[in-house]
């Protein structure tokens, strides 16, 4: 008959199996197989602003494939992970282990062994707390880290999003503008050959409709190439379609001048990582320091065995031990290691430093080209006001012979070309308005912002 050992060897057979295991698990064919440990943090949706609904489908459609996010929503997982294996450093570590032992003999015995080691070390320096702390701020950092990857992939497509809206534009105006000079060269044609223009007037169209077909193959090239970006951006093959394409440049011009306090470049989240960062070198700075003290680590240790397996003879005995562990001599390897972090330390405190004024830096820049951009599209359009007129008074007196028609393919050339250009200072001034977005983005609401100001 088994005895109470043999009994309770089998019932924490299980044990051994499933405690403080994890089973391996084959790499997922694609992101969508993958299974977060964390919830990636929510980017605050700056990019509606723009009021394009295409635009806000295509953008979280990128956040669900792009491989970038989903690298740094790894690292979340990782520094979450890491942060509880330090966490269990405040806890007893308890192991279990059993053997079985048969010797064939005159007596022909059988020995079966159930053991259990228990070790515990008190925190009596802050070594265990400062790693703890240092693994949850390297855990918030790489929260941050994803929030500041969010906001520079969101404003990477929506540049080369309207840079495609602005190429397309482009396009479709020379297009037009190849069919209206089309249309005048069969009217030049047919005055030539009345004697009423000049071979001159003849070759100098033709040639400025060379000219437009050189600069629309252009175009269509650029449309190509965003089309790859975007699409690389999207995670898919290069050469696949877009799902949803811009229609037109967003009229930005109806959107006031921007005002914020540049302050809030401390609450953006590459600010945030940056000073998460500082926050655990600190501690583990402060763990580095602690190991050059003594530590003490508290041991129990319990031995069943059974001597006899048919017979169930038991034997039981327990120890209990205290160790202590001072530093002597070690080359001095832990005073290094002490001074090496707190130096990294103080590099750390720079580039904090260093990040802050360039975040603010981008705020500021990013505020005078909006109003620099803003400017110069104000005065394109009323250019281009001008620029109409003239040509039409052109266009009249050449059809009426009052004219050259060099003078009115003269006016023609610098209203196509204002044209490109009001698209052009369009997209420019989208792409200042983008930057600020970008440069101001925080994690943070409003009111909490306002309250850490205050």
């Amino acid at each position: 008959m088994a005895s109470r050992l043999t009994a309770l060897a089998l019932a924490l057979m299980p044990l051994f199996l499933l405690c403080s295991c994890t089973p391996y698990q084959p790499a997922p064919k694609s992101w969508k197989e993958r299974r977060s440990a964390v919830t990636p943090p929510a980017l605050p949706h700056w990019w509606r602003r723009f009021e394009d609904e295409n635009l806000s489908r295509s953008v979280e459609l990128m956040f669900e494939r792009n491989h970038d996010i989903h690298i740094y929503a790894t690292r979340i997982d990782q520094a979450y992970y890491r942060l509880k294996s330090e966490e269990s450093g405040r806890l007893p570590s308890v192991d279990l282990s059993t053997a079985f032992e048969r010797s064939i003999s005159d007596t022909d015995d059988s020995t079966l062994s159930l053991s259990s080691r228990g070790t515990y070390e008190p925190d009596l320096w802050g070594r265990i707390e400062a790693l703890m702390v240092a693994a949850q701020r390297e855990f918030d950092a790489a929260k941050f880290d994803y929030l500041d990857s969010a906001a520079t992939l969101s404003a990477l497509f929506c540049s080369n999003w309207y840079a495609l809206a602005y190429k397309k534009e482009q396009a479709e105006n020379i297009e037009s503008s190849i069919q209206t000079a089309q249309s005048e060269l069969k009217l030049l044609e047919f005055r030539y050959k009345r004697g009423e223009a000049t071979k001159t007037e003849l070759i100098s169209l033709q040639s400025t409709i060379e000219q437009m077909k050189n600069d629309l193959s252009t175009a269509n090239n650029d449309i190509s190439r965003l089309h790859t970006t975007l699409a690389i951006l999207f995670g898919g093959k290069v050469d696949s379609p877009l799902p949803y394409e811009p229609v037109t440049l967003y009229n930005i011009e109806r959107k006031p001048i921007p005002k914020i306090d540049t302050k809030a470049a401390l609450f953006r989240s590459d600010v945030q990582s940056q000073i998460a960062r500082l926050e655990a070198i600190d501690r583990r700075a402060a763990a580095a320091v602690a190991e050059q003290y003594p530590r003490v680590s508290l041991n129990i240790y319990i031995d069943g065995r059974e001597l006899s397996f048919t017979e169930g003879i038991e034997e039981w005995f327990s120890t209990f031990s205290a160790n202590l562990t001072a530093p002597l001599f070690d080359g001095k390897r832990r005073e290094s290691d002490a001074k090496e972090a707190l130096a990294r330390r103080d590099e750390e405190l720079f580039m904090v430093k260093k990040t802050i004024l360039e975040a603010t830096g981008e705020i500021i820049d990013a505020l005078k080209e909006i109003k620099r951009a803003r400017s110069a599209l104000h005065y394109t359009m009323k250019r281009l006001e001008l620029e109409r007129m003239r040509t039409n008074l052109y266009r009249e007196n050449f059809r009426h012979g009052q004219d050259s028609y060099d003078r009115y393919l003269e006016a023609k050339r610098g209203l196509l070309a204002l044209q490109n250009d009001i698209a052009k200072r369009r997209y420019e001034l989208i792409g200042a308005y983008i930057d600020f977005y970008r440069s101001t983005l925080t994690p943070f609401k409003r009111q909490e912002i306002m309250k850490e100001s205050l």
